[in-house]
């Protein structure tokens, strides 16, 4: 029996099913089918309706070495809509300062710094998919690091058989290599390839991505990894998938009930059921006005304080999804 709270991809099929009245004996759409249109539903309208509410449900960072005579940094790819929440400068002593960010005017105008003290280091523009820092290549030593602060893209869902579960307690090698026992082992955990650790708990994260398989052994069902690339917060039961892929939905737990919704819906735009659409956008406005309660200000007893960095307050846009697209009419 599926789990309301907390789906797999099955359970969300099934679930989907059951909402459009689909029998399993049928060749109107498949297992697949359903998958990709949960897939889109989840990029087109859950994700952003999350990401509405401004409140960090899937910020990360990640800290990147600066490189001297280096000043141009790759946006992380897995950046929701390759936007960046926020750049930071981290000194050897671990200490964060805030970096500003200017335009491509400003670069023309005022040329680059060519020293490399701490006066100034804060500037950098975005070119093209690259953070620049406002210095001079030949000049700049590259001390520290700095910090990228983005929305970490949900991985797309798969069947569960391409995916594995964390059956034990990871094993240190002792040779700064750690090996994992799974449940199975897909054929597409082969030596070389990327694997992400999805979390078993609600909001079922990414916990760590791109990971490399340095050994498999498909007897006795293990991987091996480097022990650098071993989460802490590894836990028995959490999935190990494909990179990019995923058979739990990236979402806390009280949302899969809504993308559930909103698949079933596609199934029946898709086979032309267009009274059994109807009665599901009906029931998705209102699921959608629930979820508002659910995901606005995450912390309800302290919430955040505006400050006026860039000359106007920060507002948190609240959306409403209809079968058209995103509205802030309510």
């Amino acid at each position: 029996m599926a789990n309301t709270y907390h789906m797999t991809s099955e359970s969300l099929i099934s679930s989907v099913k059951r909402r459009a009245s689909i029998p399993d004996a049928q060749s109107l759409i498949t297992d697949n089918e359903i998958l990709e249109f949960a897939n889109e539903e989840m990029a087109l309208n859950l994700i952003p309706l999350i990401y509405s509410k401004h409140q960090d449900y899937y910020l990360v960072r990640e800290v990147v070495q600066l490189v001297s005579g280096q000043t141009r940094y790759e946006i992380p790819y897995r950046a929701i809509g390759n936007k960046l929440r926020e750049v930071a400068y981290q000194d050897s002593s671990g200490n964060l300062s805030e970096m500003f960010r200017i335009s491509s005017d400003e670069v023309a105008s005022t040329g680059t710094y060519g020293d490399n003290g701490s006066t100034n280091l804060g500037r950098f523009y975005i070119e093209g998919e690259e953070i620049v820092l406002h210095r001079d290549e030949s000049t700049f030593n590259g001390t520290g690091s700095i910090v990228i602060f983005y929305n970490l893209r949900p991985n797309v869902l798969v069947e569960s058989d391409t995916t594995a579960t964390l059956l034990a307690t990871p094993i240190d090698n002792g040779d700064l290599t750690t090996t994992l026992q799974l449940s199975a082992i897909p054929d597409n955990f082969t030596l070389g390839s990327e694997i992400d650790f999805i979390g078993k708990r609600s909001p079922h994260k990414i916990i760590t991505f791109d990971n490399i398989i340095t050994a498999v052994d498909a007897n006795l069902k293990t991987i091996t990894l480097a022990t650098a690339n071993i989460p802490s917060k590894l836990a028995i039961g959490d999935s190990i998938c494909s990179a990019g892929e995923t058979n739990l939905v990236n979402s806390p737990s009280d949302l899969h009930v809504l993308l559930a919704q909103m698949t079933a819906a596609r199934v029946l735009e898709s086979i032309g059921d267009n009274a059994g659409l109807k009665a599901a956008d009906k029931k998705i406005q209102k699921m959608e006005q629930n979820a508002d309660l659910l995901l606005a200000n995450r912390v309800t007893g302290s919430p955040v304080k505006a400050i006026n960095r860039n000359g106007g307050l920060r507002s948190s846009g609240l959306g409403s999804r209809g079968r058209r697209g995103w509205s802030n009419n309510k």
